[in-house]
């Protein structure tokens, strides 16, 4: 069967699961279109931007979209697959959200000065300034930005909701297939037109903002593409059984192979090419993880464990330490980096307990920024320090609770699925959120809204694997 048969087969298939119906059709193709598009969509800015930072309708875009993903996936009548079992870290995230929506609600001053004395002194002064002008007073809350806690509380919840409807739309393996083979091009798509902006003398940014946001939204999708060529390699002997010879046998073999690998090694080439050392590290290790944990689980990884870790290590190195960039680790200033560490544990000394509210990072920060650290900063040095001085010590525990949580049980079922192409998915997945984690440490990868809303979709795709029963596994096309 040609390449093209594959797909239109493979692409019926995953439109017409037994429990379909046209609004689970809609949420399932809007899902894919979601994927292909999402980085142009975050990139949508209204007049007036500060600083060239994205006006709040570019923020909106990506959740509004997500809503309305999952208002399609859960108004069909397609049977729902159920989240019990990530309960705690899908009600962490939820717990989050919940936490900024009471940073946004008014409080007597009583409160406030248990909980948040220094908010409240603020909102004083503030009171005290604009009534020399005659302006009305803001009314005493956590969040020193309301409009942005009220963003990225909307944003949690979308990113929750994108979540859930990704796992229920996944729920048989075409749909997987399908949505695997989207992720893909979406990155391999993005790496050759940011390449091609690269050949015109621009940056290597394609539609994000800087190199860095890209890497982090490739460095999501790199451990997708390893999941997907790692299935590939656990169940490519199973194609070509019926051939007649062996040249046969290899024609069926080779094509889906090579197309894994090569989807793999592009987004791998991206991920070089935004020059981020903190992204690059964090990929290796965390494939370096996967290769390390199905080496003891199944024969087929223990044979090609070791080889396939080691050509991917010394291609990274050889590539990220050879012809681009030049100059190893040149994308780090440490000394600036470490400012930003004491500026910012300053800043979350200042708001210790519910913080100065989500997305209210800029307002913190700018009270104890040192003379010494000029310029416009946005966001702290590392994903943890970002929610200490947002969220405060609530925030940060809620937060820590989902991540190795979601990782905790993901390798869980890892361990307990039997089929070999989901629990390649699951483990991409657990990989994908160690991978962001890692990088998290020395960077704030969540920024951009198209990282956290590809990740939930990575995430629910890792879900719907690791649930995957033998009732899906009914004869079904080849995989493309």
């Amino acid at each position: 069967m040609a390449i093209p048969q594959r797909w239109a087969s493979l692409g019926r298939e995953a439109l017409a699961p037994a429990d379909t119906d046209a609004a689970d059709r809609l949420a399932f193709l809007l899902l894919v279109a979601f994927i292909l598009v999402a980085p142009w969509l975050g990139s949508v800015r209204s007049p007036g931007g500060l600083a060239g930072m994205a006006a709040p309708v570019g923020r909106l875009v990506i959740p509004a979209l997500a809503l309305a993903i999952a208002a399609a996936a859960f108004w069909s009548r397609s049977s729902y697959r159920s989240l019990r079992s990530f309960a705690l870290p899908v009600g962490s995230i939820l717990g989050l959200a919940l936490l900024g929506g009471l940073q946004l609600i008014p409080m007597p001053d009583s409160l406030l000065q248990r909980f948040a004395p220094v908010n409240l002194e603020i909102y004083h002064e503030t009171a005290e300034l604009l009534g020399l002008y005659a302006k009305s007073t803001p009314v005493s809350r956590v969040s020193l930005a309301p409009r942005e806690t009220a963003g990225t509380v909307l944003r949690l919840v979308a990113y929750a909701a994108l979540l859930a409807a990704a796992a229920h739309l996944l729920r048989t393996r075409p749909r997987r297939r399908l949505f695997t083979g989207a992720l893909l091009v979406a990155g391999c798509l993005h790496v050759v037109v940011a390449g091609a902006l690269l050949a015109t003398g621009s940056s290597f940014r394609g539609a994000f903002a800087s190199e860095s946001d890209f890497g982090h939204y490739l460095l999501v999708l790199l451990l997708v593409g390893f999941g997907a060529l790692w299935a590939e390699v656990l169940t490519n002997t199973d194609r070509g059984r019926d051939a007649i010879d062996r040249a046969e046998q290899y024609e069926q073999r080779l094509p889906p192979l090579a197309a894994k690998a090569l989807a793999f090694a592009t987004i791998a080439a991206g991920l070089v090419l935004t020059g981020s050392t903190c992204s690059m590290g964090a990929s290796l290790l965390a494939i370096l993880f996967v290769l390390a944990l199905g080496a003891g689980q199944r024969r087929a990884w223990r044979r090609a464990g070791g080889p396939a870790g080691a050509g991917a290590a010394a291609a990274l190195v050889a590539v990220r330490f050879g012809a681009w960039p030049p100059t190893p680790f040149a994308d780090i200033d440490l000394s600036r980096t470490l400012r930003l560490s004491e500026a910012g544990l300053e800043a979350w000394k200042t708001f210790p307990i519910v913080g100065a509210g989500l997305g209210a990072f800029v307002d913190a920060f700018r009270r104890v920024q040192p003379r010494a650290l000029p310029g416009f900063v946005d966001s702290a040095p590392s994903n943890l320090l970002q929610i200490l001085i947002t969220g405060g010590a609530v925030g940060a525990i809620l937060a820590v609770l989902a991540a190795v949580s979601f990782f905790w049980i993901l390798l869980r079922k890892w361990k307990a699925q039997r089929h070999r192409e989901e629990s390649a998915l699951v483990l991409a997945g657990a990989g994908a959120l160690l991978a962001v984690g890692l990088d998290g440490i020395a960077e704030f990868n969540l920024g951009t809204a198209v990282v956290p809303a590809t990740l939930a979709c990575v995430l629910g795709l890792a879900i719907a694997g690791a649930d995957g029963s033998a009732r899906e596994h009914a004869p079904s096309s080849p995989a493309a």
